[in-house]
C-alpha cells in the first residue's frame, strides 16, 4: 500500500513507503545500509493530545526490546531512535512476509497479518488442523513475554504478523509489566476482567482461535457453525480444538488458562501424533537410533580410557616400585 506521505529522516535507513498507519503511529518499509529490509514505525507527538500518550507506546518498547533478541518467537526490535527537535521517535523491527508471498519486495508489499490472511481465505476460516499450528505459534510467542513478566494487552489478528513463515505477536506498545492498571485493548478481544493480566492475553488468543476455526466474527463467539456438521473428520478435529478455545476465551478469568505455557501445553497436547518425529512404515515414531548409537560409543570410550589408565598405572608402578609412603606424598 502506497502512501503520498512524505517519510521523516531516519539515519542509516531509506524509507520507500507508508505500510501501515494506525491511532500510534505509521509504519514505513525501510532499507537499511546493507540492503535488508526492515519495517520502520514513527511516532510523532503533533498526533497527541498529551505527553503522556505520546510517550506510551516508547514505554511499551523499553519493556518489550531487551528480550525481543533473547527469544526466536518473538519479533526483534532492531533499534531505537530518538528526535526531539523533530518531534518524533522510531523503532525498526522485522518485516512482515508479504501477503502474496512474493520472493522480492515491491511497492506493492502486502503486510501478511492474521487478519489479512484470513480475509484472503475461503469463508474467511482455515482448517482446524491450520487454526492448531497458527494458535500454537501465537501461544509460544504470548509464554516468552508471560515468562519474564509481561502482557501483551492487545492481542487481535491485525497484530500477529508471519514472519519467515512464523506467525509473532507484534504491535508492542502496550506491552507492560503484570498487574497494570490502564484500560487498553480492543473491543472484542478485552477479558471482562480488563487487561494487564497474562490470563487476559490468554483471553484475546481464544478469541482469535475461534475466528479461525469458524469463520465467524468474535461477537458471535460461542456460537458454532453449521458447516461442522457436513464432515464428520473435521467435525472430530474442531470439536477437540473447541474444548480449548471455550477454556481459553472463558468470561471467568479463574476458569481460564493463566498464562501461555498453560495455553501451549494444551494445544500441543492434541497435534496429531508422529507430529515432531518422523514416522515409520508401521505408523508409529521412529526410534532415535542416533541417541543409543551415541550412548554405547561414550560408554565404550570411558571405558577405553579406564582401561589404558589402568595399564599406565600398572606399568609406572612395576618400573619404579617407590615405597608406599613416597606414593603417597606424590599424591
Amino acid at each position: 500500500m502506497a502512501s503520498t506521505s512524505k517519510p521523516p529522516h531516519i539515519s542509516d535507513y531509506q524509507l520507500i513507503c507508508m505500510i501501515g498507519e494506525g491511532a500510534f503511529g505509521q509504519i514505513w518499509l525501510g532499507r537499511d545500509a546493507l540492503g535488508l529490509y526492515r519495517a520502520v514505525k514513527v511516532i510523532r507527538y503533533e498526533d497527541f493530545d498529551s505527553l503522556e500518550s505520546y510517550q506510551a507506546e516508547y514505554h511499551g518498547i523499553r519493556h518489550y526490546a531487551p528480550y525481543s533478541r533473547k527469544y526466536e518467537g518473538l519479533m526483534e526490535i532492531h533499534h531505537v531512535g530518538i528526535h526531539k527537535k523533530k518531534g518524533y521517535y522510531y523503532y525498526v523491527m522485522d518485516l512482515a512476509d508479504d501477503l502474496r508471498e512474493s520472493e522480492s519486495i515491491t511497492p506493492d508489499y502486502q503486510t501478511k497479518t492474521l487478519r489479512a490472511y484470513l480475509g484472503e481465505q475461503p469463508d474467511h476460516r482455515v482448517s482446524p488442523q491450520q487454526a492448531l499450528r497458527i494458535g500454537i505459534e501465537v501461544a509460544e510467542s504470548l509464554s516468552y513475554l508471560h515468562s519474564v513478566d509481561l502482557v501483551h494487552r492487545d492481542i487481535k489478528p491485525e497484530n500477529i504478523l508471519c514472519i519467515n513463515g512464523k506467525w509473532k505477536l507484534a504491535d508492542v506498545g502496550f506491552v507492560s509489566r503484570c498487574g497494570g492498571k490502564t484500560y487498553v485493548g480492543s473491543l472484542g478481544y478485552i477479558a471482562p476482567e480488563g487487561p494487564g493480566h497474562p490470563s487476559a492475553d490468554v483471553h484475546g488468543v481464544g478469541k482469535i482461535l475461534y475466528e479461525m476455526v469458524t469463520g465467524n466474527e468474535v461477537a458471535d463467539f460461542p456460537e458454532c457453525p453449521s458447516w461442522i456438521f457436513d464432515n464428520a473428520s473435521e467435525a472430530a478435529h474442531f470439536q477437540e480444538l473447541n474444548a480449548i478455545i471455550l477454556k481459553a476465551a472463558d468470561p471467568i478469568a479463574a476458569q481460564r488458562h493463566q498464562c501461555g505455557w498453560s495455553l501451549l501445553g494444551e494445544l500441543e497436547s492434541i497435534l496429531p501424533e508422529g507430529r515432531h518425529e518422523p514416522s515409520v512404515a508401521g505408523g508409529g515414531a521412529a526410534p532415535d537410533w542416533g541417541r543409543y548409537v551415541y550412548a554405547v560409543l561414550a560408554v565404550g570410550l570411558v571405558l577405553a580410557v579406564l582401561s589404558y589408565v589402568r595399564l599406565v598405572d600398572q606399568a609406572l608402578e612395576e618400573a619404579t616400585m617407590p615405597p608406599m609412603e613416597d606414593l603417597a606424598g606424590s599424591k
